[in-house]
């Protein structure tokens, strides 16, 4: 037989090698445990980024179960199809403690909110070595010992620093959207993060900083224009940090000029979106693209009206157009580089191969000959979605001709050609 199955402990090794790659995850894991079972305090502490514990005063984990929490696709999140399409848990698939298990030496204490006596339960590499009664608190305990000391690769090139930042930007964007406080210990420092009203919270974490709020029907953006020391942006997708790649990329790339630091919370009904598309939960996709450019449109909107006006009026050269040009709508090629747009007011012309040797050269870093080149072999294989973006970035910095002089627009008023039409 040439085609055979894998040994269990063949699949069990490869399942650990793969299911857990960085201490970040694995702590990201047991906090979003812990907020799952409803827990109003939870503490954290860590002697290292390969040991660490968290603990909280949730609901606890039945004495029974103790042995099925680091089994693989063992969850009590969810039971259907359907509860995967409207997921509202943080952690569902049955995977984390079980991965967490096969890299580390884990002891888990915890007692059911509905029985007298907790449990205490201790595994080395998976395999269980100690399932025993146990006196406990409500809640539930997990130590994370010598992560990785079977795979002692997965240790090299890891900063301490990076990974307490890390963890100090996850429990902010954890404590904006949950009802719940923080401690977290470390060798050298004490981080609290108290009961307050989400207004409070804000304050909290913006240190006492003026901050601008932006409202939305799926969102609510805060951002300020003076940088907190340590504060990352955060961007939040149902109470889930994400990336903050994702929604410069998705949404409104040109902002960055307009904060030093930005929260964003997008709220959206679970079956718009999927969040499956990431083992680790932190990137997301679309169901529903009427959603989707629902909120590009908003964001569009109160961005270029709120936001925009904080620009240099020196540098934003369309001085008379800092409303209109976000309205802007392409209707196509006139040949293959003038593209033909209108807003309210004008009718634009635009030397494409131009505006996109500019971006290329000025947001890309490409020098002047491979900006142009790449701007060649773009040319006609964009969408006009994707070409109106670059225009707007380009526009929006200031730019209106090319280094040589050269236009990178003509406009002319709608009114004058109404007029040679005799309306």
């Amino acid at each position: 037989m040439i085609i055979k199955p894998l040994p269990s402990e063949v699949k069990a090794y490869i399942s650990a090698a793969q299911g857990t790659p960085t201490p970040n995850q694995v702590i990201k894991e047991l906090i979003e445990n812990a907020l799952d079972a409803n827990a109003k305090n939870i503490e954290i502490d860590i002697t290292s980024p390969f040991s660490f514990k968290v603990k909280d005063n949730g609901i606890g984990i039945p004495y029974e179960d103790l042995p099925n929490a680091i089994k693989r696709f063992y969850t009590s999140k969810i039971s259907s199809l359907e509860d995967v399409k409207n997921i509202k848990s943080l952690g569902y698939r049955g995977e984390a403690l079980y991965s967490i298990s096969l890299v580390s030496k884990l002891t888990i204490k915890s007692r059911y909110e509905k029985e007298e006596v907790g449990g205490l339960l201790k595994s080395v590499e998976g395999k269980i070595t100690v399932h025993k009664p146990f006196p406990f608190n409500k809640g539930t305990l997990v130590l994370v010992e010598d992560l990785f000391f079977n795979f002692p690769a997965r240790r090299k090139g890891l900063k301490e620093s990076k990974f307490l930042s890390f963890v100090k930007n996850l429990l902010l964007a954890y404590y904006l959207v949950y009802d719940v406080s923080f401690t977290l210990k470390t060798k050298k420092e004490l981080f609290n993060l108290p009961f307050l009203s989400f207004k409070e919270k804000l304050n909290f974490i913006f240190q006492g900083k003026s901050f601008e709020t932006i409202k939305g029907k799926y969102f609510s953006i805060f951002y300020t224009s003076e940088k907190i020391k340590g504060l990352e942006n955060l961007f939040i997708v149902n109470k889930r940090p994400m990336d903050f790649k994702i929604f410069e990329n998705k949404f409104l790339k040109n902002i960055k000029n307009f904060y030093k630091n930005i929260i964003v919370i997008l709220d959206i009904p679970p079956a718009y979106i999927d969040i499956h598309i990431s083992p680790y939960k932190d990137k997301f996709e679309f169901t529903s693209k009427a959603i989707e450019d629902l909120i590009k449109e908003e964001l569009k909107d109160i961005f270029g009206k709120k936001v925009y006006p904080f620009y240099s009026k020196e540098r934003f050269l369309l001085k008379e157009e800092q409303e209109n040009i976000f309205d802007l709508k392409l209707l196509g090629y006139l040949d293959e580089d003038i593209i033909v747009g209108y807003t309210k007011e004008y009718v634009y012309y635009f030397d494409f191969h131009l505006i996109f040797e500019i971006y290329n050269s000025v947001f890309l870093n490409l020098d002047e000959k491979t900006a142009c080149k790449y701007a060649l072999v773009k040319k006609g294989k964009m969408s006009l979605e994707e070409i109106k973006e670059i225009i707007l970035e380009v526009l929006s910095s200031g730019q209106i001709t090319c280094p040589h002089g050269r236009p990178l627009f003509v406009k002319f008023p709608k009114k004058d050609i109404l007029k040679k039409l005799g309306r």
